[in-house]
C-alpha cells in the first residue's frame, strides 16, 4: 500500500548560500595589509605570456594579467600587426573580466541591441582561450617567436579589441565606454555594447568608468575627473589611497579601517613620463599599508612584461609628484630611464540597478526557478560559483525588482545551491517537467505552481529535511522518491500524486478557498495515515478519495464546508482515529451527527440522501439511512389517512 506519511515534529532549516564577495567585511588599515593577494606577491606565474593569473583573495577566486603581443592569427581590421599600443585595452580586459565575473549574468544575450538596433543575440566574451604555442617573452624575459607555450591562455574581452579596434594609444575609459555602451566617437569597426540595457546605448552621457586625476591634471583638463570625485594630491600617497578605495570597491571607515562595499572591481592607474611625453597603464590588483595605515605599495599587473605575475611597487613623493620604485629606499626606478609618475585612477561605474539585481540574485529568499533545459537536479558541488551560468544550467533567478530603481525585470540564469529556495512553475515546458534528482539536495523552499511537475529519483537521490513544500496554482506533484520537508502547504486546486511519499515534520495547511485534493489520483490506493494535526478550515471544499487514519491528531474544518468524497462505502469510517474535530470555533461531542455542520457530496456533486454523516468514535462515518420496511409504509399510510379524516 502506497501511503502519504505525515510526521509531527519540527526542525529549524537556516537557508545559506556559498560565500561570494565579501560586502560588509572589514579590512583593516594598519600593519602589512595586502588587499587582494593577502600578503603574498606572484614574481612568477606559469611560463607563458597571456596566462591569467590565480591567486586567492578577498573579492573573487581570479586575478588577470592579460598580456600584449597576444596569439593572434589575423591583424588588426586597419591591416597592422601587433598590439604594441594598447597596453590600455589589455588593463581594461583584466577589470572587465573580474566585474563580469560578479555581474556577467545578467548578461541578457541582447549584445548590442540599443547600441546599434540590431536585435541579433551575441555571445558574450567571457573567461579565456588556450593554445599551445605562442610569441611573447618567457619566464626568463627572452622573446620567443612561436614557441611552444604549454598553456597558454588569453581572456577572450582581449581578443575582441584586437578584432575591432586600430593599434592606437588610448584610455581605460574607451575600453569602458566601447564594451559596456558602445561609444560611437572611439576608433573601432564595430559597435561592443555588451551591457547597453544597463549602461546606456552610444548616445547616453552616462559614463560607464570613474576617472581620477591628480590635483596638477585636473587643473590643467578641468573635465578630466569625472563624476564630482575630489583629484588626489600629487604629493600625497594617502591621498592616491583614497582615490583607490572605491576602485576595489572599499568605503574607508571613521576607524581608519575599510569596509568591502561593492563587487567586482579593479582599478587601473596611469603613469606618465615628465620628460619624454610618453605613458603607460597598469592593472593595480591591491597594496599594502605600513603599521599608521600609510600607503606603501601597490601590486601591479603589466600588459607589457610578457609574464603573467603581480609586481609590488613602492610608491614614493619625489619632486612633488608620486613615482614607483622597485625598492623602499626610492633607488631603483620601477622602469629604467624612465621619469613615470601617477596621474590618473579609473574603474568602471557599475549602475545602481546592477547592484540592487545582484543583492536580490543572492538573496536565498529569492527563489532560483526550474527552466527545463537540463533533466536534473545536481547538488552543489557539481557547480562553481565564479562561472557565469548560461542556459544549461537548468536554473534562472527570478528578480523580481521590487527595490530596484529601474526596469530591469526577468528570469537571469544562476545556479539553485542547497539552502536557497526553488520554485517549479510554467517557466519550464510541459514536457521538461521531470526533474530528476541526483545526490543529496536541500533547499529552504520547495514551490510548485504549474501542472505535471514529477520528482525522479536519481543516483542517491534525496531531499533532505528543512524545506517547506508548497503547492499552489493547481499544481500536481507526482513524486518517486521520499520527500522529507518541514511545512506541507497546499493551495489552489492543488494533488499530491499516488507516488507521492512525504514525512512533514511540521505543520500541513491547506489554505485559500478554492478545491484541493490531499490525496490520492487512483482508486486503488486504499489509505492514508496522517501524523500531525490536519487544518483544512481554509479549503472551501475537501475531496477525499480515500480513507484517512489521524492517529490521535486533531482535525479543523469550516462550518458549511463541502466534502466530497469519491468512494466510499457505507458504514466505513472515512476519517478515523481524530483526536478533536473541530468544526468552526466549536468542539464537537462524539455522536454528533454532521449534516447540520457540513454538506456531503457524491462525485457528481448530488447531496448524498441516503447516507447519514456520524462523528462517533473518533472517527467520521457514512451511515446508509434505512429504507422503511412495507409494514412500516402501511403504518405511515393508515396515520396519513387518520390526519386526513381529522382535517375532514
Amino acid at each position: 500500500m502506497k501511503r502519504i506519511l505525515f510526521i509531527v515534529g519540527f526542525t529549524a532549516c537556516l537557508p545559506s548560500l556559498p560565500s561570494h564577495a565579501a560586502i560588509g567585511d572589514t579590512i583593516a588599515a594598519n600593519g602589512k595589509t595586502v588587499y587582494h593577494a593577502e600578503g603574498t606577491v606572484v614574481t612568477s606565474f606559469g611560463t607563458g605570456y597571456g596566462q591569467y593569473c590565480t591567486v586567492n583573495q578577498i573579492q573573487s577566486t581570479r586575478l588577470y594579467d592579460s598580456n600584449k603581443a597576444g596569439p593572434w592569427t589575423i591583424p588588426y581590421y586597419d591591416g597592422t600587426e601587433g598590439d604594441s599600443l594598447m597596453c590600455w585595452s589589455h588593463v581594461a580586459s583584466n577589470s572587465i573580466q573580474y566585474w563580469q565575473d560578479v555581474y556577467g549574468v545578467f548578461y541578457k544575450d541582447t549584445g548590442n541591441m540599443q547600441a546599434s538596433g540590431n536585435d541579433t543575440a551575441r555571445v558574450l566574451p567571457n573567461g579565456y582561450y588556450s593554445t599551445t604555442t605562442a610569441s611573447g617573452y618567457d619566464s626568463d624575459g627572452v622573446y620567443q617567436t612561436n614557441a611552444v607555450v604549454n598553456n597558454a591562455q588569453q581572456l577572450r574581452i582581449a581578443e575582441q579589441f584586437y578584432y575591432n579596434w586600430t593599434n592606437v594609444a588610448g584610455k581605460f575609459r574607451d575600453a569602458a565606454d566601447w564594451y559596456f555602451k558602445w561609444d560611437s566617437t572611439t576608433n573601432q569597426s564595430s559597435p561592443g555594447g555588451y551591457f547597453s540595457e544597463y549602461f546606456g546605448n552610444g548616445a547616453s552621457a552616462r559614463d560607464a568608468y570613474v576617472t581620477i586625476y591628480c590635483e596638477s591634471m585636473a587643473q590643467e583638463y578641468p573635465q578630466a575627473t569625472s563624476q564630482g570625485y575630489t583629484p588626489f594630491k600629487d604629493n600625497d600617497v594617502n591621498s592616491l589611497k583614497d582615490a583607490l578605495l572605491p576602485g576595489f570597491g572599499l568605503t574607508k571607515q571613521a576607524d581608519g579601517t575599510y569596509i568591502q562595499t561593492e563587487e567586482g572591481l579593479i582599478p587601473s592607474i596611469s603613469i606618465h613620463d615628465l620628460n619624454k611625453g610618453t605613458g603607460h597603464v597598469l592593472s593595480c590588483q591591491g597594496f599594502t599599508t605600513d603599521a599608521a595605515g600609510n600607503l606603501v605599495s601597490l601590486l601591479l599587473a603589466d600588459g607589457d612584461d610578457g609574464v603573467t605575475r603581480l609586481q609590488e611597487a613602492y610608491v614614493i613623493e619625489r619632486d612633488g609628484y608620486l613615482k614607483l620604485y622597485k625598492d623602499k629606499e626610492g633607488t631603483k626606478p620601477f622602469y629604467t630611464n624612465q621619469d613615470y609618475f601617477i596621474y590618473e585612477v579609473s574603474y568602471i561605474s557599475t549602475p545602481d540597478v546592477l547592484k540592487n539585481m545582484l543583492a536580490e540574485y543572492r538573496d536565498p529568499n529569492e527563489a532560483a526557478v526550474w527552466n527545463g533545459h537540463t533533466a536534473q537536479w545536481y547538488t552543489q558541488t557539481d557547480v562553481v560559483d565564479s562561472e557565469i551560468a548560461d542556459s544549461t544550467t537548468g536554473w534562472d533567478i527570478a528578480v523580481d525588482g521590487d527595490n530596484i530603481a529601474e526596469h530591469h525585470h526577468g528570469y537571469y540564469h544562476g545556479y539553485a545551491t542547497d539552502g536557497r529556495a526553488v520554485r517549479f512553475d510554467d517557466h519550464a515546458a510541459a514536457d521538461k517537467r521531470g526533474v530528476m534528482i541526483t545526490g543529496t539536495v536541500s533547499a529552504s523552499c520547495i514551490e510548485i505552481s504549474a501542472e505535471g511537475y514529477r520528482f525522479i529519483a536519481g543516483e542517491n537521490a534525496a531531499l533532505q529535511a528543512g524545506a517547506d513544500l508548497t503547492l499552489n496554482n493547481g499544481a500536481t506533484l507526482y513524486s518517486e522518491l521520499p520527500l522529507h520537508v518541514n511545512n506541507l502547504i497546499m493551495e489552489g486546486g492543488t494533488s499530491l500524486d499516488s507516488d507521492s511519499t512525504i514525512v512533514v515534520e511540521g505543520a500541513f495547511l491547506v489554505s485559500i478557498a478554492q478545491s484541493t485534493t490531499f490525496n490520492l489520483n487512483e482508486a486503488a490506493i486504499s489509505g492514508v495515515d496522517i501524523y500531525t494535526d490536519l487544518d483544512l478550515s481554509l479549503a472551501s471544499a475537501v475531496i477525499l478519495e480515500t480513507s484517512v487514519n489521524m492517529h490521535g491528531h486533531n482535525l479543523t474544518l469550516a462550518f458549511g464546508q463541502q466534502i466530497t468524497l469519491q468512494s466510499t462505502d457505507a458504514d466505513t469510517p472515512f476519517i478515523s482515529n481524530i483526536g478533536t474535530l473541530t468544526i468552526g470555533d466549536e468542539i464537537l461531542p462524539e455522536g454528533t451527527d454532521l449534516s447540520r455542520y457540513l454538506v456531503f457530496v457524491s462525485p457528481d456533486n448530488e447531496e448524498y440522501s441516503d447516507m447519514a454523516f456520524i462523528y462517533s468514535n473518533g472517527s467520521i462515518t457514512a451511515t446508509s439511512v434505512p429504507e422503511p420496511t412495507s409494514s412500516a409504509l402501511g403504518i405511515l399510510a393508515l396515520v396519513a389517512c387518520a390526519l386526513k379524516r381529522r382535517r375532514s
